[in-house]
């Protein structure tokens, strides 16, 4: 039976490793003839050697003459140093912690499985979420339009848009890659596919509340809710993918970034608000609707409409001639 078990934390894992310790002297470093090998630049060749006297007590002696050992927060001399299991070692980047074989484990986390959220971590999944952002934006620069267009000319004119959840995509999977050893693209590219759905729907709904309840006040108000809970859930969602951190610590981490931001530019707002105004704080930004509201003339139609305008404008002047001439 092993004597102490290393748990070993390494910069650029996510998850540690474990060691049975069975023998002593036990010795740790990056030359290839210890029997713990670390890739740490930081650790020696010889860093460190776990020791155990005829008590079964266990030692720690400090090897390296670079960096140096440091055991429960105390750096370590050259001489052999006690220490009580658990104990924590840190030896360059690497984090070691040193346990009893009979160490309770934490109780088994049952699996949340949410019905339906597999589909996301799938490749067609992704593309699927990727053509619904090209067809929301399609469908908002057709409607969006004033003068009008072929379709053909605005589905060209967006084709570029779905290059930003690609390269959204890409940076988080390689941040993926590097923690958790994976890359998960399909799972990143349909996460950033509904942050994009989602803040462009956003836009149009703040935008939507703001011209019909005539203020910026309403669609200020609406911004801020969507932000501090869809948004705040998704950047949860997203540390989830590149992490092993738990569905309740992502989500904490999220309020603890997302909500102190959203406090930071309302105070922003507020202090940049000038005391007066000369006119009241309402919506004056025109929709496409409102310039669409009369159906376009034809060319015939404004042929007739500048030709009866015109006959109009030369029948008053040529009153206003008249009278002039008679009261001369």
């Amino acid at each position: 039976m092993a004597a102490v078990i290393l748990e070993i934390f390494s910069r650029g894992r996510g998850q540690p490793q474990f060691r049975r310790v069975r023998q002593f002297p036990y010795r740790i470093g990056r030359a290839y003839d210890n029997d713990l090998i670390l890739t740490d630049d930081a650790v020696s060749a010889h860093h460190l050697q776990l020791e155990q006297d005829a008590e079964g007590q266990i030692k720690v002696r400090n090897l390296s003459h670079e960096n140096g050992t440091v055991l429960n927060k105390k750096r370590l001399g050259y001489v052999p140093s006690e220490c009580e299991l658990p104990s924590d070692l840190y030896v360059g980047h690497t984090h070691l912690r040193l346990l009893s074989p009979e160490s309770v484990v934490a109780p088994t986390k049952r699996l949340q499985h949410t019905p339906g959220m597999n589909w996301f971590q799938t490749l067609p999944g992704g593309l699927i979420m990727l053509a619904l952002v090209l067809a929301m934006n399609v469908f908002i620069g057709f409607s969006e339009q004033v003068l009008q267009r072929p379709l053909y000319q605005i589905l060209t004119r967006e084709l570029p848009v779905i290059l930003s959840p690609l390269i959204l995509a890409t940076i988080t999977a390689f941040i993926s890659r590097l923690l958790l050893h994976r890359w998960q693209y399909p799972l990143h590219l349909s996460i950033a596919c509904i942050a994009i759905l989602l803040a462009r729907g956003g836009m149009e709904l703040v935008s939507l509340t703001s011209y019909y309840f005539t203020s910026e006040q309403a669609g200020s108000v609406v911004s801020n809710l969507m932000a501090a809970t869809v948004f705040t859930a998704l950047f949860a969602w997203q540390l989830r993918a590149f992490s092993t951190l738990t569905r309740e610590r992502s989500t904490m981490i999220a309020i603890g970034i997302i909500w102190p931001l959203l406090l930071l530019f309302w105070l922003q707002a507020y202090v940049r608000a000038p005391d007066f105004r000369s006119q009241p704080d309402m919506h004056t930004a025109l929709r496409v609707s409102d310039i669409r509201a009369e159906s376009t003339l034809t060319p015939e139609s404004f042929l007739q409409l500048t030709e009866a305008e015109l006959r109009e404008g030369l029948a008053e002047s040529l009153a206003e001639h008249t009278e002039e001439v008679v009261e001369e």
